[in-house]
């Protein structure tokens, strides 16, 4: 039987669907927080973090064997790199959730998070489209796409900050702009995507 090919663009479809599959349960857990029943999604969570890490890991170790990669191997890093780095900042929302022992949730976190979601859906959706960049003229408009909902979110995360630090005592405080924080970088992962995307294709254009 004849080995598959390993193909690096499909081993970023994989990362990607791992943070597609990781918003997707921090969505599922938000839409009826029960405190009791974190412990159990924390496991969820890391499993799914855990895969991501071991793809990436698979794709390190054969780029390490690869004589002739289709890109730059310091753009495959980069990119699995960014990739993986979006699943890691998801599951470190959930972990800030469950550290300062937050037992409901404020109002605004079903906006961040559904922002979020449809960050990463457009995220995996460029993603997809990458594995065949050069033939592909729609790479672009979701490019752009992804950078106005990274703007969005700072836009939401500007807007929460200066209430939440305008009406609350200091503990709250605390607690919410580390978890606000941490939806920041989220966004903030899914543009370096983008943007590594986007000067690999400009380099082998």
């Amino acid at each position: 039987m004849k080995k598959e090919k390993f193909n690096y663009f499909d081993e970023f479809i994989k990362g990607s669907d791992y943070s597609v599959h990781s918003i997707e349960l921090l969505n599922e857990i938000f839409e009826d927080f029960n405190k009791n029943l974190l412990p159990d999604n924390i496991v969820k969570m890391h499993k799914i973090e855990h895969e991501a890490d071991e793809e990436k890991h698979a794709l390190t170790n054969y780029l390490l064997k690869d004589f002739l990669p289709p890109i730059e191997r310091e753009d495959i890093v980069l990119l699995a790199h960014k990739i993986d780095n979006l699943t890691d900042n998801i599951e470190e929302i959930l972990i800030n959730i469950d550290i300062f022992n937050v037992t409901a949730l404020r109002p605004e976190i079903s906006e961040f998070t559904k922002l979020l979601y449809d960050c990463c859906k457009s995220v995996n959706a460029l993603i997809i489209e990458f594995k065949n960049f050069k033939k592909n003229s729609n790479i672009e408009e979701k490019i752009i796409e992804i950078n106005h909902m990274e703007e969005d979110g700072d836009s939401l995360y500007s807007k929460y900050m200066r209430e939440l630090y305008r009406a609350n005592n200091p503990i709250d405080i605390l607690i919410w702009t580390q978890i606000l924080n941490c939806f920041e970088q989220c966004f903030d992962a899914c543009e370096q995507i983008a943007d590594a995307v986007e000067n690999i294709i400009l380099k082998n254009s």
